[in-house]
C-alpha cells in the first residue's frame, strides 16, 4: 500500500491482488490509497486450504492478472514471489510480448526451496517438474529489468545460476511486522510463529519438546501458524495440554503478543533452504526485543545473522542439543548478564532501522523509479 501510494505521486500506478474481505471498501473507510487504482481478485483459498484448491487458485488468479495487465498495458511491472512461480511468469510474458519493464523481487527462489521438499518426498517424476519450474523462473530472473533480493547467500545462489550477474541485484531487508506498544507479560518459554511447513524443522521440533516434557520438564511453549505440520501441534498440544499452546493461524497482531509473551523465539529452518530463503519472521523477532534461538547450522546466513546482531544463540539442529537448551545446558552462562543484554541492544539497535517499512518501502520505490528511467531510454 505505501509503495503503491508513494509511486501514485508521481504517476499512474494500479494494484493488483488477491482479496477476501472487500479491498475496496476498506481502503475507502481507511482513507488510503488516494489515487492509486486497485483490481482485487478474489481470492479461492488460503495457507490452510487443501493442495488442489490453492493451484486452482493460483491458476485463477495468474490468468487474472495477464488480463488486467492486457487492459490496462502498465509501462513497469512490479511482481514478487508471493504467489510463486505462475504469476511471475506471466508478467515476464507480457513484457516480452508490450516492451514493457518488470522488477522481480525474490524473496524466496522457489524453484529451489520447493525442490529440497520434492527430494524428501523421493518421487521421480518431481525431479523433472522442479527442472520444469527452475527453467520457468530463470527465464522470469534473466529478462528482469531489475531484480530484488534479501541475503547475498540468495543473490550467489542466483548468479550460480549463469543468468544475471551480482550487479543486477539490490539487497531489501523484509520489514518487521508492526509490534503493540502496550508491555505483554511473559507467559511462555518458548514460542514459534510462522509457517508450519516442511522446511522449518517442525518435526525435530516435536520430538525434542516431546522427549523434554516426558523427561519431566516443565517450560511453556507456544505455537501460531497455519501448514502442513499443523496437525502434528495440534497432538502435541492435546498430549501436553499444560504446556503446549498451539494456536493455528492467527492475526498479525495475535502473533506479535504471542512473542513478545515469550522468553526466546525460536528459529527453526533447514540449513539448505537459507541459500534460498530467508524466514520472514526472523524481521519481527528482532524488532520485539526477544531472544532469538536459531535452529540451524553456524555457518547458515540465519546463524551468522543471529550471531552479528547480537541476537540470542544458535543451537545445533538435533534432539540433544534441543534438550541441552531446554534444559539450560551449554548455554552462554553471559546470556543473563548486563554485558550480554548490552551488546544485544547494540546489536538490535544497528537492525531496527534497516527493518523499518519505512526503509523497504523507500527502497522499493527507488529500484522501481529507476526502472522507469530505463524504460523511458
Amino acid at each position: 500500500m505505501q509503495v503503491s501510494e508513494r509511486l501514485a505521486c508521481e504517476g499512474r500506478c494500479r494494484v493488483v491482488t488477491q482479496d477476501q474481505f472487500g479491498l475496496r471498501d476498506a481502503v475507502k473507510e481507511l482513507k488510503r490509497g488516494q489515487n492509486v487504482a486497485f483490481s482485487p481478485v478474489y481470492a479461492l483459498s488460503n495457507s490452510s486450504s487443501k493442495m488442489l484448491t490453492r493451484v486452482l487458485d493460483l491458476l485463477w488468479f495468474t490468468l487474472a492478472v495477464f488480463f488486467v495487465l492486457l487492459l490496462r498495458r502498465p509501462r513497469v511491472v512490479y511482481v514478487a514471489t508471493d504467489p510463486p512461480l505462475l504469476v511471475p511468469v506471466v508478467v515476464a510474458l507480457y513484457a516480452k510480448l508490450f516492451r514493457a519493464s518488470y522488477v522481480y523481487h525474490v524473496q524466496d527462489i522457489h524453484p529451489e526451496a520447493t525442490g529440497i521438499v520434492f527430494s524428501k518426498l523421493k518421487k521421480t517424476y518431481l525431479r523433472y517438474l522442479y527442472r520444469f519450474f527452475r527453467y520457468l523462473d530463470g527465464l522470469v530472473v534473466k529478462n528482469a529489468a531489475k531484480i530484488i533480493t534479501l541475503t547475498p547467500e540468495m543473490a550467489n545462489s542466483l548468479t550460480k545460476r549463469g543468468e544475471i550477474s551480482l550487479l543486477s541485484i539490490t539487497y531489501i531487508n523484509n520489514p518487521a511486522a508492526p509490534l503493540p506498544f502496550k508491555p505483554v507479560d511473559l507467559k511462555y518459554d518458548y514460542s514459534f510463529v510462522g509457517n508450519a511447513g516442511r522446511l522449518q524443522r517442525i518435526p525435530l521440533l516435536i520430538s525434542a519438546i516431546r522427549q523434554y516434557l516426558q523427561d519431566g520438564g516443565n517450560k511453556k511453549f507456544a505455537f501460531a501458524g497455519a501448514g502442513v505440520m499443523s496437525k502434528d501441534l495440534r497432538r502435541l498440544s492435546d498430549e501436553f495440554p499444560d504446556n503446549v499452546e498451539y494456536f493455528g493461524k492467527v492475526p498479525v497482531e495475535k502473533a506479535a503478543q504471542i512473542t513478545l509473551a515469550s522468553q526466546w523465539a525460536m528459529l527453526p529452518i533447514e540449513d539448505e533452504v537459507c541459500l534460498y530463503a530467508f524466514p520472514s519472521k526472523a524481521s519481527t523477532y528482532a524488532v520485539s526485543g526477544k531472544s532469538i534461538v536459531a535452529i540451524c547450522g553456524f555457518t547458515t546466513s540465519v546463524g551468522q545473522w543471529v550471531r552479528k546482531h547480537n541476537l540470542g544463540l544458535v543451537v545445533n539442529p538435533d534432539v540433544s542439543a534441543l534438550m541441552d537448551f531446554f534444559n539450560e545446558k551449554n548455554i552462554d552462562q553471559k546470556k543473563d548478564s548486563f554485558y550480554f543484554k548490552k551488546i544485544q541492544k547494540e546489536g538490535r539497535g544497528n537492525l531496527i532501522d534497516q527493518l523499518s517499512t519505512d526503509q523497504f518501502v523507500s527502497g522499493v520505490v527507488n529500484v522501481l523509479k529507476g526502472a522507469m528511467n530505463l524504460s523511458k531510454d
